[in-house]
């Protein structure tokens, strides 16, 4: 497969969003009976676009570029959100899936306790995370991983297209879901190279992981993960698998505190001593959200499923760090 065969899939599939774009553009022009607040709309929306544009940090235009995209206003918004945000640009795909099961009542033991309260109640088993929330957790299996991360990424785009023209009411509405349909439409030309946004609750908080993957040669592979704890706090790890041995970087950044960051080291480095010899884990502190330790340039598939089982017990430290704070 030449690398032009390898661009086609992402070079496609942005005419498809600019069409969908447009599409949705013309039902709110069609929708709007008050004319001079559709053009006071598209005066606010052209000035938003252009402050993208002005204020697009290099961080946004590599990603497009890391994605064989266009660096145009609505990609950088795109992109800028991606990297900032932390709402869960799955959600419209998540409403869609069936309800859990429910475990069925069980009767006698509920008239036990009523004829004998003494009886300690059984305490409720924790509901298990479903959907996109639960995708960091696939990891474990870089083949299921990667199938399910392609699918639910086409099926939510489907659903906000869907949901743009059934539910949208107001030109805010539409606004949010194009820029919901953007992301998506860059988070899956991202995937081809094994880059990918994932939802993940640390504690009751919903945080965003951006999780890249890279092999460095045959023996040596990286994995770099950040995390947005909130707007406030991020962190960010660099973690290389070498000849079987991890080693790793920790970057706490904005207000997380050294000790938040120290107790994911230990508790990373706990979990991944059962599968791996484990080398240097250090962490450093930053008052500044640092750039990304993203690798730019041509990608190599890691074809490895170990660096995926290093991610997912790297967000397993971070989510254990969280349950106990």
């Amino acid at each position: 497969q030449t690398a032009a065969q390898a661009a086609e899939p992402g070079i496609a599939a942005e005419p498809v969003a600019e069409a969908f774009v447009k599409a949705a553009n013309d039902v709110l022009t069609e929708v709007s009976a008050d004319e001079k607040a559709t053009k006071e709309y598209n005066k606010t929306q052209l000035e938003e676009q252009r402050q993208a544009v002005s204020a697009a940090d290099q961080e946004s235009v590599a990603m497009l570029q890391r994605g064989e995209l266009s660096s145009s206003a609505d990609n950088l918004m795109a992109a800028q959100a991606l990297t900032y945000g932390t709402e869960n640009i799955f959600a419209f795909s998540d409403r869609n899936r069936p309800a859990a099961k429910k475990e069925p009542v069980d009767i006698m033991a509920l008239l036990a306790r009523k004829a004998n309260p003494e009886l300690a109640a059984e305490e409720p088993e924790p509901q298990e995370e479903t959907g996109s929330a639960a995708l960091w957790k696939k990891l474990e299996n870089m083949e299921e991983f990667v199938t399910e991360y392609g699918e639910i990424t086409e099926s939510s785009m489907e659903s906000v297209e869907e949901a743009t023209f059934s539910e949208a009411d107001s030109s805010m509405d539409v606004k949010q879901m194009q820029l919901n349909h953007k992301q998506l439409t860059v988070a899956a030309a991202l995937a081809k190279r094994e880059e990918y946004y994932l939802p993940m609750y640390v504690g009751d908080r919903l945080t965003r992981v951006h999780l890249t993957l890279d092999r460095a040669s045959q023996e040596k592979g990286t994995v770099t993960v950040g995390v947005n704890l909130s707007q406030e706090e991020h962190l960010q790890a660099r973690l290389t698998l070498n000849n079987g041995t991890v080693h790793g970087m920790l970057f706490g950044e904005g207000k997380v505190e050294v000790m938040k960051l120290q107790q994911i080291a230990d508790n990373f480095r706990k979990e991944a001593e059962g599968s791996w010899n484990v080398g240097n884990i250090s962490t450093i502190s930053s008052e500044k959200r640092m750039p990304e330790l993203i690798k730019s340039g041509k990608h190599t598939p890691t074809e490895s499923a170990e660096l995926y089982r290093v991610a997912k017990v790297f967000l397993q430290a971070v989510v254990r760090q969280g349950e106990s704070a």
